[in-house]
């Protein structure tokens, strides 16, 4: 199956665009031509969520010669995110002496993996919760513990492979996962759970957190990365800043040898998409991803860049079909059967969270019942906007 597959509009390379991906991938050192207009080339950054990793990659100086009295906003997002990771560092703390307390083993996900890991530099990577695998045998519990402690369950529904958020006035909010949606053992139709990934040995230590919290080894993390990036997101850049998952696999070292090793847990992909993304990764490295050939690395860029920019784009891509997809477990029948129902039927919360709180009684039964119509109009728009 084809994960990359994407078929956007060419980009045009501004010297603004070329100074944002070459300081956020190229090394610090390369010299790379001033954009014209700094203020287009923050307001670039910050799309695509590279702001806080340019600020934390390049020095002060370098900033200030290229960008002027703008350089203080890309530190200033460096510095936030490096706060904010300290925040959550003390988040997973709380937790996970909550969950030593029963005897529950934690293994940390994603951005929070990467960043307590220490495989970003501090600040370059920005994330707004904390991703948790916990047993699903003893996710109830966990839960039920941490509602005690002061966490408010939200009311929205959880997914396949994730309970509902869990939020905290003052430590942030938590999302326990059931899985590593996507990621499945050699040979298996079920993605990792907490007792297969620890069992496989597939973890790597955290000793700052008393044993209790390991993260996934990094070839599992790598093929997270690139489910969550490419197939969870990829057809939804409003809801997830693509180029993240591109920051993610450099700072973890996805290079010929690695993605091949990763590839290994992907059903979603093969081996031309690990092909694709690899031989991106390096034109970035190299300062040259604006300079691919037409191709499949190519396309690949212009559709991140233009969906954090083109309204239009980004829109016609949720009228393919293959964005209705997430990773998941299920046979494709029941997959989309339980899709349909999740899109069609919806709970009070997720009437007010799409649509507003109703004013009159009886709101809520009718904006279900109109839910249907408004889905196929909303389908209607994203194809004209495809088309156009």
């Amino acid at each position: 199956m084809k994960a990359v597959r994407f078929h956007p509009p060419r980009v045009d390379p501004t010297p603004e665009l070329r100074w944002v991906l070459h300081r956020a991938f190229a090394s610090p050192e390369t010299p790379v031509a001033p954009p014209r207009d700094p203020a287009a080339a923050l307001d670039l950054a910050t799309r695509f969520d590279l702001a806080a990793r340019i600020g934390a990659r390049s020095g002060p100086g370098t900033l200030n010669a290229e960008v002027g009295s703008t350089a203080n906003e890309f530190t200033r997002a460096a510095h936030l995110a490096a706060a904010n990771a300290l925040r959550y560092e003390v988040t997973l703390r709380n937790v996970a002496g909550l969950a030593a307390n029963l005897g529950i083993p934690l293994v940390v996900l994603k951005g929070s993996a990467i960043g307590l890991l220490g495989i970003s530099l501090p600040g370059a990577r920005a994330f707004c919760d904390l991703d948790i695998l916990v047993p699903l045998d003893r996710i109830l519990e966990l839960r039920t513990a941490l509602v005690a402690a002061g966490w408010t369950l939200s009311p929205l529904a959880g997914s396949e492979h994730q309970e509902a958020p869990l939020t905290h006035s003052s430590l942030g909010m938590i999302e326990l996962h059931r899985c590593v949606p996507g990621v499945r053992p050699p040979g298996s139709r079920r993605s990792f759970d907490a007792k297969t990934l620890l069992d496989a040995g597939l973890k790597e230590p955290l000793p700052a957190f008393g044993g209790t919290v390991r993260a996934p080894a990094r070839t599992v993390l790598i093929a997270h990365v690139l489910v969550h990036g490419l197939v969870q997101h990829g057809y939804a850049p409003g809801s997830y800043p693509l180029f993240r998952f591109l920051a993610d696999l450099q700072d973890l070292g996805a290079g010929p040898e690695q993605l091949p090793e990763a590839g290994r847990f992907l059903r979603d992909f093969d081996p031309d998409d690990l092909e694709t993304v690899g031989s991106l990764l390096s034109a970035l490295a190299s300062g040259s991803a604006l300079d691919l050939p037409d191709g499949t690395p190519r396309s690949l860029l212009h559709h991140l860049v233009s969906g954090n920019v083109d309204p239009a784009y980004a829109l016609g891509l949720k009228a393919n079909p293959r964005s209705f997809r997430s990773p998941t477990d299920l046979p494709f029948p029941l997959a989309t059967l339980r899709w349909v129902y999740k899109a069609v039927v919806l709970s009070r919360a997720q009437v007010d969270a799409i649509y507003g709180r109703p004013r009159r009684w009886g709101g809520y039964a009718a904006r279900q019942l109109l839910r249907p119509f408004d889905l196929a109009l909303r389908l209607r728009r994203a194809k004209i906007a495809k088309a156009g």
